[in-house]
């Protein structure tokens, strides 16, 4: 049995004059409600470090991070209910 996909993403690493950033963009994302926020974490083997929040409109949203290249291994989306995760 296949899962049902919910919302699509797209994460890119980009290397520009300011260093290095990656750039969360997704879509179909769920209906937020009141102060509910998606929160990006990059993730160093189980050590999760809070990398920014966003919200949607119209079930879009995007975040822009810079870091250093060995700063992580991968990359989670979690729906918070507010900004302070």
């Amino acid at each position: 049995m296949c899962a049902r996909i919910i919302a699509i993403g797209l994460a890119s690493i980009v290397i520009d004059g300011k260093g290095m950033c990656f750039i969360v963009q997704a879509e179909k994302l769920p209906e937020l409600k009141n102060e509910e926020v998606f929160q990006v974490w990059l993730l160093k083997g189980d050590q999760p470090v809070n990398s920014g929040t966003f919200v949607t409109k119209d079930g879009k949203g995007a975040l822009y991070y810079t870091f250093s290249a060995d700063e992580f291994d991968s990359i989670a989306i979690t729906q918070e209910t507010d900004a302070h995760g």
